[in-house]
């Protein structure tokens, strides 16, 4: 629990830039018995919220990780609505329409795709 109060203080005094919050937060983190690599797990998991919420510029490897979940999720989102289209014209094609018919065999070649 102390870890994430001094993350939360390190993060507002990083924030509102404010230096005489950020040093009492550093003394407390002494007074804390916190170690200095437990203080800089801290401050990496600082810099990174920061470059989550576009604060600071992403890593190289963190915006290839971003654009592969971005193209995942929108292929996903295209593969739905290419399904509603299809199960559309498929149902529309049991009225005995051909025009439709062909409308759902080419959504259907899309999904299998």
């Amino acid at each position: 629990m102390a870890e994430q109060e001094l993350f939360n203080r390190l993060l507002s005094s990083m924030l509102f830039k404010n230096e005489s919050e950020f040093n009492a937060a550093v003394a407390s983190a002494t007074q804390m018995n916190i170690t200095p690599l437990q203080f800089q797990n801290i401050m990496e998991k600082i810099e990174l919220w920061c470059r989550m919420k576009g604060l600071l510029p992403l890593k190289l490897h963190e915006k290839y990780a971003l654009i592969k979940l971005q193209s995942f999720f929108r292929l996903q989102y295209v593969r739905k609505k290419i399904r509603e289209k299809y199960l559309f014209y498929r149902r529309l094609s049991m009225t005995d329409s051909e025009e439709y018919a062909l409308l759902a065999h080419k959504y259907h070649r899309l999904l299998k795709l």
